[in-house]
């Protein structure tokens, strides 16, 4: 459980420092201000919950392609062979880490 704290720690940290954050809460302003200035209140009803599904599904696999092109790049994938991290536990630190990232950019 330490282990996987611990990546899961690293994980906030690559992300706050690669601004995925920063680019989600922006992507979501600048969404939900369109959808306010351009959808009518009746229409709210059926446009939320499909710009939902499309926005944090496709913004969730650019999360997923930037991580892997940056660990590609720091050499993360041939550090982890080395290293007591489980190949789980390394997978459910990145799954929790960009699941808090696409539930932070829902609440928005």
């Amino acid at each position: 459980m330490k282990r996987l704290l611990a990546a899961m720690k690293l994980d906030f940290l690559l992300q706050v420092r690669t601004q995925l954050y920063t680019i989600g809460l922006v992507v979501a302003v600048v969404i939900a201000g369109a959808l306010a200035w351009l959808a009518n209140p009746e229409q709210l009803t059926t446009y939320v919950p499909t710009l939902m599904l499309l926005v944090i599904g496709g913004s969730t696999l650019l999360y997923v392609a930037a991580m892997i092109l940056f660990e590609k790049e720091q050499g993360t994938l041939n550090a982890l062979i080395v290293s007591p991290l489980t190949h789980g536990e390394y997978l459910w630190s990145k799954i929790v880490t960009l699941t808090g990232l696409a539930t932070l950019e829902a609440a928005v």
